[in-house]
């Protein structure tokens, strides 16, 4: 499947909002989404690859599972086997080599790796990342989730080999130092493109681009006035 990804394309602007999903296939580019204000240029760029999952903190059974294991096999290999064998506890050994056999195989089967196995089309823009299905199409495609910057970020891509890299996402804080991490992938990106791709990874961290424009509020008008009645003209006379 991996050597089937496209290089990193740059796409005209999606035809529906990544965040909202409003359609804005017609309107005008750069400019803001009507419906959620977030802003979109002239063009996208798409990469191609596997997006790297947080790994869930061990749990306690597996950690008690993991010191049985190293601690059986220590003294089974430090020749209280042979020892077992001599006092004829034969049952004693074999229970020993099973259970370790055991914890080892439920170990594997448990494990989970840390990447995801799906290959996805990642979408940068000003504000955030698309996150769509990868399909054999130009079309961006419908968004399955939106990861929103939220704040300066710092988009980094660094070579793994010719072909491949990883884009990393990470918030920026007030003080200026790095953050958390909002993306970790692995993507099809060649060494002759790198610095183009660069660049345009470097416009989506930019900003959101300018503040969309409002009409301006009319200033409230008080009221007109009728002119008094004849009864209040009379009484005003007669005073």
């Amino acid at each position: 499947m991996a050597r089937h990804l496209p290089e990193p394309e740059l796409l005209d602007h999606p035809n529906h909002c990544l965040r909202c999903g409003y359609d804005i296939e017609t309107l005008a580019a750069p400019g803001h989404c009507p419906e959620c204000g977030l802003f979109y240029m002239s063009q996208a760029v798409a990469l191609c690859g596997t997006v790297q999952t947080a790994r869930a903190a061990t749990p306690l059974w597996r950690k008690l599972l993991w010191a049985f294991v190293i601690i059986d096999a220590i003294v089974i290999s430090q020749g209280f086997g042979v020892m077992l064998f001599i006092v004829r506890a034969y049952a004693l050994f074999l229970g020993a080599v099973v259970a370790l056999i055991g914890a080892v195989t439920l170990l594997l089967l448990t494990g989970k790796g840390s990447a995801s196995s799906d290959v996805e089309r990642l979408i940068f823009v000003p504000g955030g990342v698309g996150r769509t299905r990868f399909k054999q199409s130009d079309d961006i495609g419908e968004t399955n989730r939106f990861i929103e910057f939220e704040g300066p970020v710092q988009i980094e891509l660094k070579p793994v080999s010719d072909v491949w890299a990883r884009v990393r996402v990470r918030r920026v804080n007030p003080n200026g130092t790095v953050g958390a991490r909002l993306l970790d992938a692995g993507v099809r990106c060649p060494k002759a493109i790198r610095g183009e791709v660069r660049g345009a990874l470097q416009r989506a961290a930019d900003g959101s681009g300018p503040a969309p424009e409002h009409p301006p509020t009319a200033p409230p008008t008080a009221p007109p006035t009728s002119p008094p009645a004849d009864s209040e003209r009379a009484q005003a006379n007669g005073a």
